[in-house]
């Protein structure tokens, strides 16, 4: 749970700091922001880094026809107002496009910050996880949902993709997605990328956003950049010039990085703490006193 006697500590140590510049707190906990259920009521801003940081004025996404939540009950359908239309906008056009709605994954809390499991990012609300699975046509009650099969793109070993069920679809919805000015980069499994390389000719420019990492078969993860009227936001970097089909993508492969295996999984503590965490999240918690 919140410490109120270590925020009162903060708050004080920032305005002793602040002609200092001073932009960062001690010590804070997913535990901390579990505790909340709604976001804050002002403009959407980003605060901090993907993988440190939180949003205030955070904006749900709502139900709509193109698209559809997998997992309502986390409450993790929280974003900042780019990350939102971003996903509208997308699932509209795959609609338009290519027949069928998409299956949303999670985005970030109601005030962002870290997860008690499951992601280390998603904490400024510009991150979302779009399954590879299509939305059924049919309407998706609760129970309908808890039975859905979310497809890997992987063969059975995990060492291939698998052909049964590649498309040239896939292709175009990562292409769609890559080619949005608002996105930074996209995650998917080394192996999906590697086929993303083998079947695109021509212009590749758009799989330089295309980024490998470990796991990333069901689903696909999208990180925005930072807002303009963000001040607080820290981009990541930019990706490398090219098409990212090269060596770095070799090194994935050949040491065995493509996936996080049934048993292997990636161990995410149950509570994550964070150092130098900002300043301005600490006025999210300020309703809590």
């Amino acid at each position: 749970m919140f410490n109120f006697t270590n925020h009162i500590f903060l708050c004080v140590f920032s305005l002793f700091t602040f002609a200092s510049n001073i932009t960062y707190a001690h010590q804070i906990s997913s535990d901390d922001y579990s505790v909340f259920t709604n976001p804050t009521n002002e403009p959407s801003k980003s605060i901090g880094s993907y993988a440190n940081g939180c949003i205030q004025g955070a904006l749900a996404l709502p139900d709509d026809l193109h698209y559809k939540l997998v997992y309502p009950s986390r409450n993790r359908y929280w974003g900042h107002g780019i990350t939102i239309d971003f996903i509208k906008n997308l699932s509209r056009d795959i609609y338009s496009t290519e027949g069928n709605g998409l299956l949303i994954g999670d985005l970030s809390q109601p005030r962002g910050g870290p997860m008690t499991w499951g992601h280390k990012s998603h904490q400024t609300g510009l991150d979302v996880d779009i399954y590879f699975a299509k939305k059924p046509q049919d309407e998706l009650s609760d129970n309908d949902l808890k039975k859905l099969a979310l497809i890997s793109l992987l063969d059975k070993k995990q060492e291939n993709i698998n052909q049964d069920i590649w498309s040239k679809y896939y292709s175009n919805l990562l292409q769609r997605v890559s080619d949005d000015a608002n996105v930074s980069r996209v995650f998917v499994n080394p192996i999906i990328k590697n086929q993303l390389c083998l079947d695109n000719k021509g212009d590749r420019s758009w799989l330089g956003k295309i980024r490998p990492w470990g796991g990333h078969y069901e689903h696909f993860h999208v990180r925005l950049k930072c807002d303009k009227n963000s001040e607080e936001c820290i981009e990541q970097h930019s990706v490398p010039t090219g098409d990212g089909c090269g060596k770095e993508l070799d090194n994935w492969l050949e040491k065995g990085l493509k996936v996080y295996s049934s048993n292997k999984k990636p161990v995410i503590p149950k509570e994550l703490f964070l150092h130098n965490h900002p300043i301005s999240c600490m006025a999210l918690f300020d309703d809590l006193n």
